[in-house]
């Protein structure tokens, strides 16, 4: 247990069921958090659709465990993107590098790692793990960028994300467990 100090402690009692999440209908199911335990992961996510997966978009998703809400987030580079970068979470000071023999430097990000041992630690109590996602529709504007004329396209996940948020804290007072960082937009609880 040398990732215990990575792992969010959850209160079940105080989670919402997604079902019971007032924005549910705008979310589907797209796959599952699997134990596979290699050298470089732990787990890794089984996608119900491959090519939705590795889509790049901006999108919000949530993770459940057991179907209670553990986190509301957001991503610009779609679901393969998010998941990429959560599995840097592996790489905490704690763990040996496959490839050095030595520990991690311990240069990841805190989020990741956090995420990562969590959901680890939850597998490993045979909790079922699983993502949801929203897929928000793309929007192209023009705009002067220097005097010429570009169409571009915005990101949008931070507003979507943050109502989400929002709307989670509405009803339970608190915002996800695994929100603990907080979105940057976010009033702190």
């Amino acid at each position: 247990m040398n990732y215990v100090k990575w792992i969010k402690n959850v209160n079940f009692q105080n989670l919402m069921d997604i079902k019971k999440f007032t924005l549910h209908s705008y979310f589907t199911k797209c796959g599952s958090f699997e134990l596979i335990e290699n050298k470089n992961t732990l787990w890794d996510f089984i996608p119900q659709n491959k090519e939705d997966y590795k889509k790049r978009n901006n999108l919000i998703y949530i993770i459940t465990c057991d179907e209670k809400i553990l986190k509301i987030g957001g991503s610009k580079t779609g679901l393969e993107g998010r998941i990429i970068s959560y599995k840097c979470g592996h790489c905490i000071p704690e763990r040996i590098s496959p490839r050095t023999g030595k520990n991690y430097p311990g240069k990841m990000s805190v989020t990741n790692a956090y995420l990562y041992n969590t959901i680890y630690d939850l597998l490993l109590k045979d909790y079922k793990i699983e993502l949801y996602s929203y897929s928000i529709p793309k929007i192209e504007i023009e705009i002067d960028i220097f005097g010429n004329n570009k169409k571009i396209l915005p990101q949008t996940y931070d507003d979507f994300e943050q109502s989400a948020l929002d709307e989670y804290k509405n009803v339970k007072g608190e915002y996800p467990p695994l929100n603990y960082n907080g979105h940057p937009k976010m009033n702190k609880v």
